[in-house]
Parts: C-alpha cells; structure tokens; sequence
C-alpha cells in the first residue's frame, strides 16, 4: 500500500511535493493544495523550522585567512580510497572550500574466506570467482567479531600516513573507517597514533 501511495505521488507530480522546501524548490498551486490535504505519515514527517529571527543567523566569514583543514578519509569495508571518492563526491565537492582530503587506502586486500568463499565458490565456481582484488579492508573480523586480524598492519600503515602526510585535524570513517577512526580517537591520548 505504501509503495502505492509514493508510485501516485511521482506519477501526479513528477516528485514529492513535501521536500519542495527543503530542496528550495517553489510548489506549484496544486501541490500546495496536496500537502495541505495530505493524511500520510511520511508527508507529514517533513516540517519547515521556522527561524525566530534572523539576527540570530551569522553570515559565513569568506574572509577567513585560516588555513584549510586536513582531513583523513576512511573507506569502508570492500571499498577503496576511489569507490568512496565516487560514491561521496558531493559530499566533498561542497566541504572542498573548507578542508582538503586525504583518502587512505586500507593496506589489506578482501579475501573472502568460510561461509562467504564457499557461497561464492557455489554460485561462480572455482576458476570463476568475480575480481575482487580491488577492494580492501582495514581488518578482517572473527565470526564473533571479537578479534580483529591484522589490524596491526592498517595501523602501522596509518601511523607512516601521519608521518609523512600529516597532523590531520579530523577523520571521516565510512563503515568499518568509521569503526577505525574511533580506534585511532581511543589510541590517541596515548601517543599511539
């Protein structure tokens, strides 16, 4: 029913007419008159904040004369530095004035192994495998996830990125990166990274 519902909407407008503010859209007549009368949940889950003045709004400074901030990019787990720069590329097209990116390549190639090697040796065969060599992994978990293999490795991999390409003022981690950049925040007070 819902998909019904979301199918009618694009149909009648060609869009959803409750994000029209929020991508600074303007509503046609007849769209306003929908959203007034409209009775879904997902409809009315988008709301306009209304500012109570706009003195309280800075103007971004364009005049600043601080020095761009470095920033460490992780990938996430079966991704690399290029899958994550294309995947996020708006992203980091719109913060390009405010910082520069280093995007790390986890030292680690994926080789799928237990369950996940024999799904694949099943669907593919042996001498069939898809190419897999260009993702990566910054560690390789036990069943449990308990015991995180080789992480050692992507650690002293970052820790010769520091040296050579930094200090960095932040990290943005993507999936298993955001997992790793938490353990790079727990090691740094300690002088460990």
């Amino acid at each position: 029913r819902s998909a019904r519902v979301h199918q009618q909407i694009i149909e009648m407008y060609g869009r959803y007419p409750h994000r029209n503010h929020l991508l600074g859209r303007q509503s046609t007549p007849e769209e306003e008159e929908y959203l007034k009368t409209a009775r879904n949940g997902f409809v009315r889950s988008v709301q306009t904040i209304q500012c109570p003045s706009s003195s309280i709004l800075m103007p971004p400074d364009t005049s600043s004369t601080y020095p761009s901030l470095k920033i460490l990019v992780l990938h996430g787990f079966h991704q690399n530095s290029n899958s994550l720069k294309r995947s996020a590329k708006k992203l980091f097209r719109e913060l390009k004035g405010i910082a520069t990116f280093y995007f790390a390549n986890a030292p680690l190639p994926y080789n799928p192994t237990g369950e996940v090697k024999e799904q694949l040796l099943a669907a593919f065969g042996d001498g069939n495998l898809p190419e897999i060599s260009y993702q990566r992994q910054w560690w390789n978990a036990s069943k449990d996830s308990k015991i995180y293999h080789h992480l050692d490795v992507s650690l002293h991999y970052l820790d010769k990125l520091f040296k050579s390409d930094g200090p960095f003022d932040g990290v943005f981690g993507f999936a298993q990166g955001a997992a790793l950049g938490g353990i790079l925040c727990g090691l740094q007070p300690f002088g460990n990274i």
